[in-house]
């Protein structure tokens, strides 16, 4: 009876370590899968960013500082940094970032690469990317440089504290409509 009782202990102790490696495999393959799954980013709507009375504010051609902007305050416990990701920038670029959850923005900068009439705004927390805009080149992000002919400028917190809006020159006679550039205090 001796000899009877060791294979089924031997069976069930190689039952029990196949159980316990197929649970540590299971979760150790849910953690790893859900680990590239991204939470939906917010959206911060382009007019809420910017001051709402900035043309009449910027009708003298004096700079406006944006430091008590929604962009800059009302957000602002929300992300660490902005990433303005400037017109023709290419989806492998800013894919190559290390920030690790793309797939969270990568529908807001498929089509960059191909539009020069928007910027898109990344918000960036803890190495993650929480929110976006869009904005219209009508306010014109692409004038931002910390780095000449860079593709996207990085703003901290304290450069997005610096930065300022002015009215850009008319492109020729027949252009009416007015528009306006946002610059680091360094460009003004």
């Amino acid at each position: 009876m001796m000899g009877g009782d060791k294979p089924r202990t031997l069976l069930r102790d190689e039952y029990k370590y196949l159980r316990q490696a197929s649970a540590f495999l299971v979760c150790s393959g849910l953690l790893l899968g859900l680990g590239g799954c991204s939470t939906p980013v917010a959206q911060y709507p382009a007019a809420q960013l910017f001051p709402p009375n900035y043309a009449a504010a910027l009708a003298d051609n004096m700079p406006l500082a944006l430091s008590e902007s929604k962009l800059c305050r009302g957000f602002a416990g929300q992300w660490d940094s902005i990433l303005v990701v400037k017109p023709y920038v290419a989806k492998s670029e800013v894919k190559s970032l290390p920030i690790s959850n793309y797939s969270a923005i990568s529908d807001q900068v498929d089509g960059q690469s191909l539009d020069e009439s928007n910027c898109t705004l990344l918000f960036v927390k803890a190495g993650r990317y929480v929110a976006y805009s869009v904005v219209l080149r009508t306010i014109d992000l692409a004038t931002v440089e910390k780095q000449k002919n860079a593709p996207f400028v990085w703003l901290a917190k304290p450069d997005a504290q610096h930065l300022f809006m002015k009215k850009k020159a008319a492109a020729s006679v027949a252009d009416t409509a007015a528009r306006y550039s946002v610059v680091l205090a360094a460009q003004k």
